[in-house]
Order: C-alpha cells, then sequence, then structure tokens
C-alpha cells in the first residue's frame, strides 16, 4: 500500500514536470514569436492523410504511428507496432513523402522512428548575364530523422518525446539541427474524452554552410602588392526553428458495437504565424471504413487553409490489419492537396 502511494506521487510529479515543460516551451515559442521568419517551414506540414483530412485536430485523438508527428505523448496509451508510409502532393510541384514505424516493447511502452523529406525538383540556375538560365540545374531538399519513446504511466496518463535530426540542402549549401518533442495525453475514460499536448521542434538555430559561400577578396583594390584572391567566407544567418504548441480535446459524439462518431478540436500556436483553431470529425462504420472532415486555421485572419476531407479503408488480412487512406485540402491561391498512405499494423 505504502509503496502504491510512492509510486502514485512519483507518476504525479512526472505529469507534473511534463506539463511545466509544455507550458514553458509555449511561452517561449509566444516570446519568440516572428510572422514567416523561421526556417525550415517544411516541419509544419501534416503528416498522414487520415489526420489531414480532420483538419489537423488530432493532437489528443491520433494514437497510430501518425501520432509520432503530433503527439509522440499518445503513442503509449494504445502500444501497437505499425509501419506507414504517406505520400504528400505538395505545393507547386513538390514532394513530400513521411515513413512511419513504431514497436510496442511492453504492454504500456513503444518506440518509433520516422523519416520526412521534402523534394523540391530540379531548378534552372540563373545569373544576372543569363536571366533564362545558363544550362545547370541544382535541386533542394529538406529533410528530418526522429527517435521516439512513449510510456503509459497511469491508465489514464500517458506521455512521450521525441529527439530529431534536421538537414535543409540548396544545392551545395547545408544546414543541420536537432529538436525535441513532448507529449502528453490524457483519458478521462468517460465518453471517449481526451486531452492532448505537445510542443514541436524545440531545438537550436539553424544556418546554411557550404562551398557556394567560399569568396576570393581583395582588401585592398587599389594596391598591386596585396594578395587580390584571399580566401573570405560569407556569414548566413541563423533561422530559428519553427515551434508549434498544440493543446486539444476529443471526445465521442456516438458510438456503439458497429459505429463511431468523434470530434475534435485543437488549439495551434506556431512561432511563426498567429494563433489559430483546427476542428475535426471522423465516422468509422465496423472498424473498416472511415469518413473524414475538418476546417483548418480557423480565426487565424489570412490564411490559404481550409476545409479538409477523407476517406479510410482498413482490412485484416493474414492476420495483419491494412489501411488505405486519402485526404484532400482545399486552397484558396495554390493548388489543392492530396495526401495517400499505406500502413500495416501488425
Amino acid at each position: 500500500m505504502i509503496v502504491r502511494k510512492v509510486n502514485n506521487k512519483m507518476k504525479a510529479k512526472i505529469v507534473a514536470i511534463i506539463v511545466g515543460t509544455l507550458v514553458l516551451s509555449a511561452s517561449l515559442a509566444l516570446a519568440q514569436a516572428k510572422y514567416g521568419t523561421n526556417g525550415v517551414s517544411f516541419l509544419g506540414i501534416g503528416v498522414g492523410p487520415d489526420a489531414v483530412g480532420m483538419g489537423g485536430a488530432v493532437v489528443s485523438y491520433k494514437q497510430d504511428a501518425s501520432a509520432l508527428y503530433w503527439n509522440p505523448g499518445a503513442l503509449g496509451a494504445k502500444p501497437k507496432n505499425e509501419v506507414a508510409f504517406s505520400k504528400n502532393y505538395w505545393l507547386l510541384g513538390t514532394q513530400y513523402d513521411w515513413v512511419g514505424v513504431t514497436l510496442a516493447v511492453s504492454d504500456v511502452s513503444v518506440i518509433g522512428l520516422q523519416f520526412g523529406s521534402l523534394y523540391y525538383g530540379e531548378i534552372n540556375v540563373t545569373t544576372p548575364e543569363q536571366p533564362e538560365g545558363t544550362g545547370e540545374k541544382f535541386d533542394a531538399r529538406d529533410l528530418y530523422m526522429g527517435l521516439t519513446y512513449s510510456q503509459a504511466l497511469t491508465d489514464q496518463f500517458s506521455m512521450g518525446g521525441t529527439v530529431k535530426y534536421i538537414r535543409s540542402q540548396i544545392w551545395h549549401e547545408v544546414a543541420n539541427s536537432f529538436a525535441v518533442d513532448l507529449g502528453l495525453l490524457y483519458n478521462s475514460q468517460w465518453n471517449g474524452l481526451k486531452l492532448g499536448m505537445s510542443v514541436s521542434n524545440f531545438g537550436l538555430d539553424i544556418q546554411y554552410e557550404g562551398k557556394d559561400i567560399y569568396r576570393s577578396y581583395d582588401y585592398d583594390q587599389g594596391s598591386t602588392g596585396n594578395d587580390p584572391k584571399i580566401a573570405a567566407l560569407l556569414k548566413t544567418d541563423q533561422w530559428q526553428l519553427p515551434i508549434f504548441f498544440r493543446v486539444g480535446v476529443s471526445m465521442d459524439v456516438y458510438r456503439d458495437d458497429m459505429n463511431a462518431l468523434v470530434i475534435s478540436t485543437d488549439a495551434l500556436r506556431p512561432s511563426n504565424h498567429n494563433e489559430s483553431l483546427n476542428v475535426g470529425t471522423e465516422y468509422v462504420w465496423n472498424d473498416m471504413f472511415a469518413l473524414r472532415a475538418g476546417y483548418k486555421d480557423m480565426f487565424r485572419g489570412e490564411t490559404d487553409e481550409g476545409f479538409a476531407a477523407g476517406f479510410g479503408i482498413s482490412y485484416p488480412i493474414m492476420g495483419y490489419r491494412v489501411k488505405f487512406d486519402g485526404s484532400y485540402s482545399q486552397r484558396d491561391i495554390l493548388d489543392d492537396v492530396m495526401i495517400y498512405s499505406v500502413s500495416i499494423q501488425f
């Protein structure tokens, strides 16, 4: 009895520490908020059509592989083995690929790996003398890799964290950084009511380096006695990572043996934009077919995003559960976005 009380006190302290860390991180994000001035903004691209189809309002709801991105703390509440691949036909002909793997190491803990890559394609090299192009081409790519651990502290609380390596490349220039994500999930065990919190990309500033920023420099152009080719290095700016603080709530509207209807809401505070509210809903029939809808960036003011919708098909095959999901996101100015994913749970 005494041991159980001690354990409960320890778990309560851990939960308090995690909540305090999340709130502190959010306050830091607020303090350094600069509209549109962060680097590697691709870290804000939502992962998984099942989540994006709900308007991204999933910090308290998703507990599959996509939670690696949205809330690592949610994974420990429902440990499962899963491999998921997502293809995102992003803006202006770019493509964003994401792979996530979760492995249940016990009944209450999960480890996970994720990899995301945004490829911009080939771009013509231009100069002031040849504004139409020199005939050369260069490419650009952003990527990150993350290692996650998540654990249930009690039958109601779970927490998790992710360590990320981030890399951005533009032709010969490369920038590297490291960051952490933290997440927490509370399951009230009443009518499916859940509360979730997460902070993403809390880490080091990023700065580009490479051979193209080295230049030959003539210190005194009026003198013939000095070396006109002194090696010089152009200084590039450092850019803060985009920090995202999410807090959300979800609950069952209706549930029986064949049907489930869930509604979810997230409040988002990014360090590179204004606050916004995301709302979404999902209907699942017989744990096989799902329809989703949501609305993103409510109350943000000027935004290009809004309505989203999606569907899902899940079916057991030879002891595995295979899922196929798709989503559509409406854009006011740029092209609409389509995302597809395939995952296997085992």
